[in-house]
This record gives structure tokens, C-alpha cells and sequence, in this order.
């Protein structure tokens, strides 16, 4: 069946927002419709590449870590079968930053509320990647000409309009305030 790219879009962001209602804890589940409904404010406030980084510190992951953790990924194997809560524990787990050395105390766990930073991250650059040829990830984002970035903006707030549809209606979580 062909799809033009509004349904590929609609189809893509209802299994990342179904994976989190059916496999995530509660809690990471209100955390993730809480950022999934802030995002498209952040991205046209401070723009893509600087809130994917935001999105990334939150998680406390090194950006080329994650990025060549990402590069052994079957993208289409991630945009068919949503992953993402996997993935990313796989990531913290396997990549997170060693900050024993720098601070021993105020350790966040990454159980909480950053994981949600991460799961969507993972969902934003996926979905770049499969419509660009592979680019998408910020390191990518950022040797990328002004214009490739604001196509991949404008991908993304679309992506995320999506997302924050679904995120609505199959989420619990905080109500939606606008009639959007």
C-alpha cells in the first residue's frame, strides 16, 4: 500500500506513542506526554539542534556515543517496530557518561524522569534519518547547511504534532490546556 507522508508520519508517531501506553511504567508514561506536549514549543523557541542537545543532557548521554550506538541500528527495523524503550535503556546502560570521576554525589537515577529526554530523542532523530537519507542525529544536524536544518525542523514539528495528538488521547497524564 502506498502512503504519501502524512500517514507515514500519523502511522510512525501512533506506534512510538502506543510502545510508551503499553510498555512504559506510569510515571515515565505522564513524564513523556508532559515533554512530547512541551516539545514543539522548545524546538521553535530555541530550535531543533539546540533542544535534541537539551534532550541529551537531560538524559546525561555523550552525544557521539549515542550517535555511534545509533549508526549499527536497521532504522527501518526501528520505524516498522517501535523500540524505543529498550533502546534506550540499552543506551544508558551502554553509553551513558562517566561522571564518577567529575562528581560522586547528586547522582540522578536514570530511571526516572530523564529517560523520557532520551526515549524521545531517539524517536525525533529515527524518524529524520528514515526521511533524509540517514541524517538526522544532531552531529549530523550540525554539519548540515541552514537549509537541511530547517527542512529537518519543519519535519519535526510535524512529527511532533502528531505525537502530541496521540500522546493526548492514549495517555494518561497531565490534560490537555489548549483546544489545538
Amino acid at each position: 500500500m502506498i502512503r504519501n507522508l502524512e500517514q507515514e508520519r500519523a502511522n510512525f508517531a501512533y506506534k512510538v506513542v502506543k510502545e510508551i501506553n503499553e510498555k512504559a511504567e506510569k510515571k515515565l508514561a505522564e513524564d513523556y506526554k508532559s515533554l512530547v506536549k512541551k516539545a514543539p514549543v522548545l524546538v521553535l523557541t530555541n530550535g531543533l539542534i539546540q533542544t535534541l542537545a537539551f534532550f541529551l543532557a537531560k538524559a546525561d548521554v555523550d552525544p557521539y556515543a549515542v550517535s555511534n550506538y545509533l549508526k549499527g541500528k536497521d532504522l527501518k527495523k526501528l520505524v516498522e517496530h517501535s523500540e524505543f524503550i529498550k533502546l534506550s535503556k540499552d543506551i544508558v546502560s551502554n553509553v551513558k557518561k562517566d561522571k564518577d570521576n567529575k562528581s560522586k554525589g547528586n547522582k540522578k537515577d536514570k530511571e526516572g524522569k530523564e529517560n523520557q529526554h532520551l526515549i524521545l530523542y531517539l524517536q525525533i532523530v529515527t524518524w529524520l534519518k528514515h526521511r533524509f537519507e540517514g541524517k538526522g542525529d544532531i552531529l549530523e544536524l550540525m554539519e548540515e547547511p541552514t537549509n537541511f536544518v530547517v527542512q529537518a525542523t519543519r519535519e519535526t514539528l510535524a512529527l511532533l504534532n502528531w505525537m502530541k495528538r496521540f500522546a493526548d488521547s492514549m495517555l494518561e497524564g497531565e490534560e490537555s490546556g489548549s483546544q489545538n
